[in-house]
């Protein structure tokens, strides 16, 4: 999936849940009005532009079929900014045109949010601990997960250890532990302190 530079951010932070897309009333195009080929469930690539490679993923949870509407302040943020009017100027200038409530939309809630990250080196990237850029590395560590509860010796439990990358801050205790995907290390999102649709961040997601 395409977003401006700034949203494919928001969405993989976790500050972007929902994305309405324009319905197409060509039958083979993806967003076709008829047949949306975005499928619950199913994970995509969250890509910073057209043509561009994707930094993250993000799972879909909802595709609804409906009129733009006028949103609220809370859906405004669901869709990434602080107005109604932001939403609105922002829309506007994706799609073109002038905001028509009636237009056809796909709104698209999202979950799950997962970035990539090239392994060995990162960008100047502001410590979600801690927030000074400059700080984060991604070291690789070994660490132990049971596989079972019996060996030879008896009842006793059994550890895996796997090599896994972890994102470290050098000046503070953030520590995330990810996993490998291809040439990339792929962490969890940040915390989002008081966005509405969170608990703060948490659960590992393996893609």
């Amino acid at each position: 999936m395409n977003f401006l530079p700034d949203l494919a951010q928001k969405v993989l932070a976790g500050e972007k849940t929902v994305t309405r897309r324009l319905a197409s009333d060509n039958p083979r195009s993806p967003l076709s009005a008829a047949d949306c080929q975005l499928v619950p469930g199913r994970r995509y690539a969250v890509c910073p532009g057209r043509g561009r490679h994707a930094i993250g993923s993000a799972q879909v949870a909802s595709v609804v079929l409906g009129p733009l509407g006028q949103l609220d302040t809370a859906e405004a943020r669901r869709e990434g900014f602080d107005t109604v009017a932001a939403f609105e100027a922002a829309f506007t200038g994706i799609n073109g045109g002038v905001y028509d409530p009636a237009r056809m939309v796909w709104r698209v809630e999202l979950e799950n949010p997962v970035r990539r990250w090239p392994v060995g080196k990162l960008e100047d990237t502001p410590c979600p601990g801690c927030g000074m850029t400059g700080t984060l590395q991604i070291v690789q560590l070994m660490h132990a997960a049971p596989v079972g509860g019996f060996s030879l010796a008896g009842a006793a439990l059994k550890f895996s250890a796997r090599l896994r990358p972890d994102l470290m801050c050098v000046e503070c205790p953030y520590q995330v532990t990810g996993v490998f995907d291809g040439r990339h290390a792929v962490f969890p999102p940040p915390k989002v302190a008081g966005h509405p649709d969170t608990d703060g961040g948490g659960t590992h997601v393996r893609p």
